[in-house]
């Protein structure tokens, strides 16, 4: 999986189907990771958001992202 040449590291917090899009899986995979505990979110009443520097470490600690791969989007 490699993240998406878009420009997710702008906003520190994103939804679920930015996520998925960004690591090319579909939401289902964003869920399972979730209740994993594996990915870094907050969540207020129904509203859930992703931290994305926050995610990219965590699957990058798990082998599911090279490290070169989601540090190249910083700049």
């Amino acid at each position: 999986m490699t993240p998406s040449p878009q420009n997710d590291q702008q906003k520190p917090f994103v939804t679920k189907e930015v996520l998925a899009r960004r690591y090319g899986v579909c939401d289902r995979t964003i869920e399972k990771w979730m209740k994993a505990r594996i990915l870094i979110f907050l969540k207020v009443r129904r509203v859930v958001r992703f931290h994305v520097q926050g995610c990219d470490e965590a699957l990058r600690k798990r082998g599911f992202l090279n490290g070169d791969l989601a540090t190249s989007q910083d700049s």
